[in-house]
């Protein structure tokens, strides 16, 4: 058997965050995940949870793509913030590409 050495390429998510540019409440935040990519065919994240990377159609073409489970962090005036942890807000699709 022969390790190699294995290549992943993060995704900054602030770059992500302005990327996706969501208007949002004054008070409001957006949370995503981090992950990365592995060779356009999987991905990993935090959690050392892998999938493969998937093709959807976006503008009518056959892309890799990733689903982006985002969510709102909703900040109080003495800065304490909830967050929905149970799922996701919403979930947007982005092609490696386009990233």
């Amino acid at each position: 058997m022969k390790i190699e050495n294995v290549i992943i390429r993060t995704v900054e998510t602030e770059k992500l965050i302005e990327f996706l540019a969501i208007e949002l409440k004054e008070n409001e935040k957006l949370s995503i995940n981090k992950f990365g990519v592995f060779e356009d065919k999987f991905g990993i994240d935090t959690d050392c949870v892998f999938w493969i990377i998937n093709n959807a159609y976006i503008d009518d073409v056959a892309q890799p793509s990733v689903d982006i489970e985002c969510r709102i962090r909703t900040y109080a005036k003495d800065g304490s913030y909830t967050i929905r942890m149970d799922k996701a807000d919403f979930v947007k699709t982005i092609t490696l590409e386009s990233y």
